[in-house]
């Protein structure tokens, strides 16, 4: 049992150093590329895409990445008809320098709680991790949650903020 517990032992440690010599061989060798995470607090301009109604102006927002998954919103505008919306919340992943992500918001109009905008896109991140943008498609539901009011396209783009 002891030289079972033994050859095991051997066995894992040097599996263990293998794959640490295979990863730092990449890295010496410059087959690896290192992409940035998009985790952090970001300055968006966000551009309505041209729709029926016209060409709306873009507008700023602020947004931030968490590590571990979560995304949080904050627009200064909200679609016409809406005077109020709380900040959005939902989630983000990272592949290389993708990411996609996805949150949602409540709106108000004068009568009070009216829609929920979802909010669900994609954005590249720059090579040295200080610039973020893409395409993201903004649905407006019902107080359901599943009827949809409304739904139009947007373009981001954004810098990340620095202490």
């Amino acid at each position: 049992m002891t030289r079972t517990r033994t050859t095991l032992a051997v066995g894992l440690a040097g599996a263990v150093l293998l794959t640490g010599v295979v990863a730092s061989s990449a890295a010496a060798s410059g087959t690896s590329t290192t992409y940035l995470s998009v985790a952090g607090a970001w300055r968006m301009t966000i551009d309505p895409l041209p729709n029926p109604g016209g060409d709306p102006p873009p507008f700023v927002s602020r947004i931030a990445f968490a590590h571990g998954g979560v995304v949080t919103e904050s627009a200064s505008k909200y679609p016409p008809g809406f005077v109020a919306g709380s900040a959005g919340i939902g989630a983000w992943k990272q592949h290389r320098d993708r990411v996609t992500f996805t949150f949602e918001r409540f709106l108000y109009d004068a009568n009070g709680f009216a829609a929920i905008q979802r909010v669900e896109g994609h954005a590249t991140v720059g090579a040295k991790g200080q610039t973020q943008g893409g395409p993201a498609t903004a649905t407006l539901l019902a107080p359901d949650g599943q009827t949809v009011l409304a739904s139009f396209g947007v373009q981001s783009s954004g810098t990340r903020l620095k202490p």
